[in-house]
């Protein structure tokens, strides 16, 4: 989800297909949890040979290390943006020990973000992996950057924006960071600064659809059905003809 909540589910429960989006008919149902730029079918995960497949099918699309992407082979360890959410692939897989905090009154009134491992964009737009709505903020302002080593860079996107780290201006080049130090975006501060996470599995229950069992689909069929009410009626037939030969012996 959105780093701030972590839901659970094993792809080994399901078929060679999962869809996921805000439809009760996906199989990983996100109504209630997404935004309404999150497509009722947004992203589908295909099996072939063993090997897991991420098709992108919402308008608002699909980010990896803040790049687009249609269809791609997924791994381990790999953390995919669909709007404001989040799919990370692999038991390990989650957000960064890190979130960006902020004071400043924003639209949405949000004041932190969580940052994940890899390319993390940050402005004014929604379409960004953190979002801080002020009016100084360009809407695509700057990336924050985990390396798998655990060093932290940030870098403008746009050289024409001004943006600072500690009081020193960025220029071109991509500048580190660590826990604790100030970003200034236009006018607007932002921090990094040590996260905070909750693993909610029992969650799971609420957006996940299990697929059907086999007995169960058996026992929903019309030909099931017609035998089921057939054996009822031998059953009922059987009991009332015993009934009526014991009624019969006591009246002899």
């Amino acid at each position: 989800m959105r780093g701030e909540e972590l839901r659970k589910f094993d792809t080994e429960e399901f078929g060679n297909s999962i869809s996921i989006g805000r439809s009760s008919s996906c199989e990983v149902c996100l109504k209630g949890s997404a935004e309404n730029n999150v497509s009722r079918e947004h992203i589908v995960l295909k099996k072939t040979m063993g090997n897991w497949t991420l098709v992108s099918k919402g308008h608002s699309g699909v980010y990896k290390n803040a790049e687009k992407v249609s269809s791609v082979p997924i791994e381990d360890g790999d953390v995919f943006r669909f709007s404001q959410l989040f799919l990370c692939i692999g038991s390990k897989c989650g957000p960064s020990p890190y979130d960006v905090t902020w004071d400043a009154d924003t639209e949405d009134g949000n004041r932190r973000a969580v940052l994940w491992p890899g390319t993390n964009t940050i402005g004014a737009s929604h379409d960004n992996y953190v979002m801080v709505r002020t009016q100084d903020v360009s809407r695509f302002h700057g990336r924050i950057i985990l390396e798998p080593n655990g060093i932290i860079y940030f870098e403008n996107i746009y050289h024409s924006v001004f943006s600072a780290v500690n009081g020193n201006q960025v220029g071109k080049e991509r500048v580190e960071v660590q826990p604790g130090d100030s970003i200034l975006l236009g006018e607007t501060e932002v921090f990094i600064t040590k996260g905070i996470r909750v693993s909610q599995d029992a969650a799971v229950r609420s957006i996940v659809k299990k697929p059907p069992s086999r007995a169960e689909l058996m026992a929903k069929s019309p030909l099931a059905k017609l035998v089921i009410a057939v054996f009822i009626i031998l059953v009922l037939t059987l009991l009332f003809n015993f009934f009526a030969t014991i009624y019969q012996i006591l009246l002899g």
